[in-house]
C-alpha cells in the first residue's frame, strides 16, 4: 500500500489530472503525467469495469500499487501520476506490469 501522502483519491483530482496532463501508452498501462506547482508526488490507479469483476479489478490495482511502490524512491517529485489499466492487463503477470511501468516512467521523463 502506498503511504497516504502519495495517493490520489478524489474523483475531482483524477478529472483534473486527465484534463491537464500528457499521456503515454504501453501494452497494458496508460500513464497520465501532470506537473504540480509544489514538490509533492501523487499517484493514482484506475481500472475500469471493462477489466472484469471487482475481485479481478482489485487484483490489478494491487499489482499496479506494488510495482509503483518499487519505483517510489526513484520517481521525481512535483508530479501527479495516474496509471490507467488497459484490457490486456488481465492476462499480464507482475513482471510484465513492472516492465511496462518502468518503460512509461522513463518515456515520460519522471524516472
Amino acid at each position: 500500500m502506498l503511504p497516504k501522502a502519495y495517493r490520489v483519491r478524489k474523483n475531482s483530482e483524477f478529472t483534473k489530472i486527465y484534463q491537464d496532463s500528457r499521456s503515454f501508452a504501453a501494452r497494458n498501462i496508460v500513464l497520465f503525467v501532470r506537473k504540480r506547482e509544489d514538490s509533492e508526488l501523487k499517484i493514482g490507479f484506475s481500472v475500469s469495469k471493462k477489466n472484469g469483476k471487482a475481485h479481478e479489478r482489485n487484483l490489478i490495482k494491487r499489482r499496479l500499487r506494488a510495482a509503483a511502490k518499487e519505483y517510489l524512491t526513484e520517481i521525481s517529485r512535483g508530479y501527479d501520476l495516474v496509471f490507467l489499466a488497459r484490457a490486456p492487463i488481465k492476462k499480464a503477470n507482475y513482471q510484465e506490469i513492472k516492465r511496462d511501468m518502468s518503460y512509461l516512467l522513463k518515456k515520460s521523463g519522471v524516472l
